[in-house]
């Protein structure tokens, strides 16, 4: 590879320390018999946000776009040498001493990308999931955004094409839970009223120790204002399991 005489200045900060900024290949090309193979590298804060009709979820949004000029161009040569120019070596913004937050830097491996998937089926938290993470590689970069955004994407993958609800029916199955649902004709339209589930193996401990009870509803505001109506009991040994669970409309 072939560096051309431009030089890339150094900025204060640069010559304070050690500084870092996230390369990404804007255009590539592999060629063919009339166009040279090429690409072009740029900064991960060059160009422009565009932005999509999809709603967001929160007003205020923020981007790491600033139309950074810092370009460098990369050619195959008929001699069989790349050529690298630097078009542009400036930045517009600081740079960072540290690569932590940068999302290039920060994606995920293939194998860790697996080892993720593997975690959410076994409802590992995800704050237990990025330390893991890091303590098999401290290099990691990946942030706690990061690991939400693939474990959502994990989830729309394994809910495929069925509603939520339906969903939830598939995974109590799969997991053999016994459970019972309502449903309430409004406007000739059926909404789901209640669902009460419960596991096999606790329903055995229930018939084990059935002394004692306790029975709580939380009214947490969730998206389908529904209250989740909770049941517990205690062994011999003073500890306790989840008899079962229901999530209710109102308190009848």
């Amino acid at each position: 590879m072939i560096l051309n005489n431009q030089s890339i200045p150094r900025t204060d900060l640069e010559r304070k320390g050690l500084t870092h900024f996230v390369i990404v290949v804007g255009k590539f090309d592999s060629g063919d018999d009339k166009r040279k193979p090429f690409f072009v590298l740029g900064c991960e804060r060059g160009g422009k946000y565009v932005s999509t009709n999809k709603k967001l979820k929160f007003d205020q949004t923020r981007t790491r776009k600033c139309g950074c000029p810092f370009l460098l161009r990369d050619y195959y040569l008929a001699s069989k040498v790349w050529r690298l120019s630097v078009v542009n070596g400036t930045h517009n913004h600081k740079l960072d001493k540290e690569l932590e937050g940068h999302l290039e830097v920060g994606r995920l491996k293939p194998n860790e990308k697996g080892f993720l998937d593997e975690m959410t089926r076994n409802l590992v938290t995800p704050r237990n999931i990025i330390s893991t993470l890091k303590d098999r590689d401290p290099e990691n970069k990946t942030s706690a955004k990061q690991i939400y955004n693939a474990r959502h994407r994990y989830k729309v993958v394994m809910k495929a094409s069925r509603t939520e609800m339906q969903h939830l029916f598939k995974n109590l199955d799969d997991n053999k839970y016994f459970f019972k649902h309502r449903l309430v004709v409004e406007d000739r339209v059926e909404h789901l009223q209640d669902i009460f589930f419960a596991h096999s193996k606790f329903v055995s401990l229930f018939n084990s120790f059935p002394t004692v009870l306790m029975m709580d509803s939380t009214y947490k505001t969730n998206k389908y204002k529904m209250s989740l109506f909770k049941i517990v009991s205690f062994t011999s040994t003073e500890t306790t399991f989840n008899v079962g669970f229901a999530w209710l409309t109102n308190e009848k």
